[in-house]
């Protein structure tokens, strides 16, 4: 009896002392089962069969698919994530896919695999993000002190006058900043209204210097050419008015050199002829040009 007794107390110390070995294992690398320390499965691998007292933990790979990027005691490995946009990173035993969204738009999840339209907040409003895993968004308006003055813009906070050691013009609100002023001088104009100023003159001037362009370019077109005049008059035959290009060499009449009498000069025709030269209204005067 004596024998018995000692070999259950022995028994039980023995218990004893492997339950203590099972409740010290390292969580680092190891875990519990059956009250034995078994080893994790490294990255890329899941536990295919747990340890026992004749040997440690069996491991094997991940399948095409699938990744592990931890060591665990997971008996499968997870599912390899698709992207809905673009891929940075494809997927391997050890690690996950990495996404990326395209411009304009958001993750709607902390793998970013999933993406949503970007949203633009009026002014005085900013996009909030809510949510741990999988993300929603929401346009909310800015917090006190804080201004948002562009469509799409975030809030940022109120200048304040008293720290820069000026007056304050305007207290600012959730769409415009605070105008402030030194002591006794004009007030300071927001930066981005001088930017607006400065465009608009640059604009007007660019226009105004495209329409002399195009207004010269058509006098020119329209003035380039030479005109000259015909006098229209059914007594008188046509005649033109050119402007001579050579020396006019002019010759005497008769009565100038004096071969026939004035008297004999016929005073009817010589005032058809003068009339002729001469037109007597210059409306009927009209431009031709040139051929």
């Amino acid at each position: 009896m004596r024998s018995q007794s000692l070999a259950f107390v022995l028994s039980c110390h023995m218990l004893s002392w492997v339950l203590c070995l099972g409740a010290e294992c390292d969580k680092d690398s190891e875990y519990l089962h059956d009250r034995l320390c078994c080893e994790y499965c490294p990255p890329g691998h899941f536990v295919k069969e747990d340890c026992s007292l004749q040997k440690q933990t069996e491991c094997a790979p991940c399948e095409p698919g699938t990744f592990s990027a931890v060591s665990d005691n997971e008996n499968a490995c997870k599912q390899c994530k698709t992207c809905q946009h673009d891929t940075l990173k494809i997927c391997t035993p050890d690690h996950d896919t990495n996404c990326t969204c395209r411009e304009d738009f958001l993750c709607t999840t902390d793998a970013c695999n999933k993406c949503q339209k970007k949203e633009k907040c009026p002014r005085g409003q900013e996009l909030q993000r809510s949510g741990n895993y999988e993300y929603k968004f929401k346009c909310e308006p800015c917090s006190d002190g804080k201004y948002s003055d562009i469509e799409g813009g975030a809030c940022k906070p109120i200048t304040r006058c008293d720290q820069l050691g000026q007056e304050k013009v305007f207290p600012g609100n959730s769409t415009h900043n605070s105008i402030c002023r030194p002591p006794g001088g004009t007030e300071q104009k927001p930066k981005h209204d001088t930017e607006k100023i400065l465009v608009t003159i640059l604009l007007l001037f660019g226009f105004t210097s495209l329409v002399v362009l195009v207004r010269t370019c058509l006098w020119k077109v329209k003035y380039r050419k030479l005109f000259r005049f015909t006098v229209k008059d059914p007594q008188c035959p046509p005649m033109t008015m050119d402007l001579p290009d050579q020396t006019v060499t002019f010759q005497l009449s008769k009565e100038e050199k004096g071969d026939r009498s004035i008297f004999e000069t016929d005073t009817k025709n010589s005032l058809t002829s003068l009339t002729c030269e001469l037109p007597l209204n210059w409306n009927q005067v009209t431009p031709e040009p040139f051929p």
